[in-house]
């Protein structure tokens, strides 16, 4: 009977023991999402400043080479910035979507 009682005991220990580990993974990988979406939110609104700036520079760049200032490649170059910033802008803004999809997909009763 004793035996019976400590081997229930043992179990008993060890299935709180994984609901514990579980429920602090749950918390960690909560924790890790939202520190993750938050720096993804940070470096988006950079990217958008950024790509504001380099709208801003591109279109006196226009208007430079225009009246013959710069040559075509300075003209270019500068479009390039401003086109692989956006694609950045893109690209950040796609990776808060899926940091957003793995986190309501863990965490979907809350």
């Amino acid at each position: 009977a004793k035996l019976e009682e400590s081997q229930k005991a043992l179990a008993n220990y060890a299935y709180q023991s994984q609901i514990k580990a579980l429920e602090l993974e749950a918390s960690e990988t909560h924790r890790k999402i939202l520190s993750s979406l938050d720096l993804l939110q940070k470096a988006a609104l950079s990217q958008k400043q950024v790509v504001s700036d380099l709208t801003a520079s591109l279109a006196s760049t226009r208007t430079k080479y225009r009246q013959a200032r710069i040559s075509l490649n300075e003209f270019i170059v500068e479009q390039d910035s401003l086109f692989r910033a956006q694609l950045d802008e893109i690209q950040t803004k796609l990776n808060v979507i899926y940091a957003l999809y793995d986190y309501f997909k863990v965490f979907n009763k809350h």
